[in-house]
């Protein structure tokens, strides 16, 4: 979706997009098994 080649500022794809700044710097961490275990007993 964003594109950091791209000749826009990730903030103007970011704002093109409907989407938050921070959200286009996010990169999502693996979940443990654990944890996915705990999520799943809720």
């Amino acid at each position: 979706m964003i594109d950091r080649t791209h000749k826009l500022s990730i903030c103007r794809q970011a704002r093109l997009a409907g989407i938050s700044r921070g959200s286009a710097y996010y990169a999502p961490r693996p979940v443990s098994q654990h944890e996915l275990n705990l999520m799943r007993n809720l």
